[in-house]
């Protein structure tokens, strides 16, 4: 392990990392040389739960106390609690009845394991205990014409709903955004709102009409985590290279200004995007390319960490894993192409494709012993 983690970390030497601000007022180097590197052990990696074959994993997962995971597939619809072998432990069904789902998508859990699931389908937030055991649900109104993504449960029945929507297509002067409303359960009534920037489309006109729209890789966006410990919210922008913790009234409990290095998109990487596009749309999409990409693509809150996965170029995926005060701690190495799902204690789920799921370590709690 020692010669591995050696080798990884010369792969730094001499390589010249960029840090800068939203301006790119402020570029300096920043040395990686010195943060330990750990690569998390494959403990299982499975495409089906006895009878029910993966056909489009989620892009969530949720890990238990109990070391127990839950997985949704969108195109099957179901959702399961497995252990982290991928054994059976429950399913959810699909339909449209109290308890079944028809197209989950995101969840959450809470730090007694509740786990709050969002069904796009049904329009419905659903309740289970940790065995995934039905409690409740509930079918907010409409806020203003979007749709829920997500729901982070606060106290006293308070909710942050985070929403988003599609006007932008319709209307040539809006952006993308991410929108988050206040939700109290007792009353059914709407509260504050914040709205931010999300990562762009590249939207594409002929004739006045709109004929096409993708979300412009490597641009800056907007990234969420939920904090089960304070009953919050992380916000990440990655444009401004901070990190605001919230409550479910919006009081900002927290701000971490972070440090992560960025790379200039590669003529390799733009050659790679324009395969992927038609003619029309590519002329749209390379106007929208960023000269610097995005610092960070997804992100999570654990224990007190943060983890946070880099734009930067390499054989495997770096995942930056930082205190709360926004220091560079460590740096885990996953699967290049695989997207992570979750982070426990344990364990760190990784979508490996729409059909496979695999399951790490997560030696965190070994290393900082």
């Amino acid at each position: 392990m020692y010669v591995r983690n050696l080798f990884f970390k010369l792969l730094f030497v001499g390589f010249l990392i960029i840090s800068c601000s939203e301006k790119k007022s402020k570029v300096h180097e920043l040395d990686l040389n010195k943060v330990p590197i750990f690569i998390p052990n494959l403990l299982a990696n499975f495409d089906s739960i006895e009878d029910l074959y993966f056909s489009h994993l989620a892009y969530k997962s949720i890990a238990t106390t109990s070391n127990h995971l839950v997985l949704a597939d969108r195109q099957n619809k179901f959702v399961v609690i497995v252990d982290d072998k991928g054994v059976l432990i429950n399913k959810i069904r699909e339909g449209r009845g109290p308890g079944e789902i028809l197209d989950v998508y995101e969840m959450t859990r809470t730090l007694d394991n509740t786990i709050y699931l969002t069904d796009n389908g049904n329009k419905k937030i659903l309740i289970y205990d940790e065995d995934l055991r039905f409690i409740k649900e509930f079918k907010p109104k409409l806020f203003e014409g979007t749709s829920i993504v997500n729901v982070f449960p606060g106290s006293e029945n308070k909710f942050i709903f985070e929403l988003t929507s599609f006007d932008f297509l319709k209307n040539k002067d809006k952006q993308s955004e991410k929108i988050f409303v206040q939700y109290n359960l007792e009353d059914e009534k709407y509260g504050k709102e914040i709205r931010i920037k999300d990562r762009p489309y590249a939207r594409t006109y002929m004739d006045g009409r709109l004929v096409g729209a993708a979300q412009v890789p490597y641009s800056n966006t907007s990234l969420t985590s939920y904090n089960p410990e304070n009953q919050s919210l992380f916000v990440y922008e990655t444009s401004k290279s901070e990190i605001l913790e919230l409550s479910s009234d919006f009081d900002t409990l927290n701000t971490i200004r972070i440090n992560l290095p960025v790379q200039k998109l590669s003529d390799s990487e733009v050659d790679s995007l324009r395969e992927g596009e038609s003619g029309e749309q590519w002329k749209t999409m390379s106007s929208y390319l960023p000269e610097f990409k995005s610092e960070a693509e997804r992100f999570f809150y654990n224990n007190n960490r943060l983890w946070v996965q880099s734009n930067l170029r390499g054989d495997y995926q770096k995942w930056f894993v930082l205190n709360m005060k926004g220091r560079i701690i460590k740096i885990a190495l996953l699967p290049k192409d695989g997207m992570v799902t979750h982070v426990s204690d344990e364990n760190i789920g990784v979508r490996i494709n729409d059909v496979e799921f695999a399951v790490y370590s997560n030696q965190m709690h070994e290393l900082e012993k």
